[in-house]
């Protein structure tokens, strides 16, 4: 085994630091002889398994196919707010009146041929004086 010294400047005697050299570590893993070789597998079985319908587990495109036909065919129920509403309660009856509808769309109308007159005699200059227009001008 050999040394290494290292001397400072103030004295060459006394090394301040001892580097011994020692023998070469183990490598991290032995020498292995070759892989086993690979299996071969057939042609279709590869694209099955490779394929990235096979994530959502569907493994055939024919039965992907037949899932999407059979889900379009299947009659749908018409969509209902309704259906979020609770069965119970005064403002779930309130909400699904008729009369409660009916005036949410005469309000909403209104408000409507409000926003078309307001938009129709809108001025210029809103400060200054000028005639209005009649609705048989605009």
């Amino acid at each position: 085994m050999s040394q290494i010294k290292v001397a400072t400047c103030d004295d060459e005697d006394k090394p301040d630091l001892v580097i011994s050299k020692t023998r070469q570590p183990p490598p991290a893993w032995p020498e292995t002889p070759e892989p086993p070789p690979k299996v071969q597998i057939p042609k279709r079985t590869t694209a099955k398994i490779n394929s990235p319908a096979r994530m959502f587990g569907f493994t055939d495109p024919e039965e992907i196919k037949r899932n999407i036909r059979t889900n379009l065919m299947k009659p749908k129920a018409p969509y209902s707010v309704f259906q979020y509403y609770k069965e119970t309660g005064v403002f779930q009856y309130i909400a699904k009146h008729a009369l409660f509808e009916n005036a949410t769309l005469t309000v909403i109308s209104l408000n409507a041929v409000y926003i078309a007159v307001d938009t129709d005699w809108n001025k210029d200059r809103p400060l200054e004086s000028v005639s209005s227009n009649d609705l048989e001008n605009s």
